[in-house]
């Protein structure tokens, strides 16, 4: 199941609201500094997600995203959560087919993981459109991926 429909039927249930609620407000009040941190050090586990380090890249291919995320896909090629279908790819940052107002920077299984030109806050695009509030950043995606599928 993608993070966005166990959202999205999760959210039908009071459970959902304050378990969610509580780890959304926790991990998107972190610091960027702090979330990377802590993000790092989740990635390097390989029973939560698995990771295609690499540091030869063209640059250029980036050029329309947030320097988060240039360094970010100067460091990781790929990232995939072991357990559900969230997938960061470095190979796959494009124009969203979906909205060209975005720039596709992974999936999850029934959505493409969007950010606008220039911008950290990624968000969840579908044939509904972008699930709002979108993640401050690459970052607090992963943390709160790590939350809901791993506690």
């Amino acid at each position: 199941m993608s993070l966005m429909n166990f959202f999205r039927k999760w959210k039908e249930s009071k459970q959902f609201n304050s378990r969610y609620e509580k780890m959304r407000n926790e991990v998107f009040v972190l610091y960027m500094k702090d979330a990377k941190e802590l993000a790092e050090a989740l990635l390097v586990d390989p029973k939560k997600f698995r990771c295609i380090e690499s540091q030869v890249i063209d640059i250029d291919q980036f050029k329309l995203l947030s320097p988060t995320l240039k360094e970010f896909f100067t460091k990781y090629e790929k990232i995939r959560a072991v357990f559900g279908d969230m997938q960061l790819n470095r190979n796959e940052v494009e124009l969203s087919s979906s909205d060209d107002a975005f720039i596709k920077i992974g999936t999850d299984i029934e959505c493409e993981l969007v950010v606008r030109p220039g911008g950290d806050t990624i968000y969840q695009l579908d044939s509904l459109g972008v699930e709002e509030p979108g993640f401050p950043s690459v970052y607090h995606l992963i943390i709160l991926t790590n939350r809901i599928l791993y506690t």
